[in-house]
């Protein structure tokens, strides 16, 4: 379970630095 929590955490981050880098650019 701590495998998929991490993957999860990663998909987390690089949706937000995706939505940032909408927002601003």
């Amino acid at each position: 379970m701590e495998f998929v929590r991490n993957f999860q955490l990663e998909v987390y981050k690089a949706v937000e630095l995706i939505n940032h880098r909408g927002v601003h650019g």
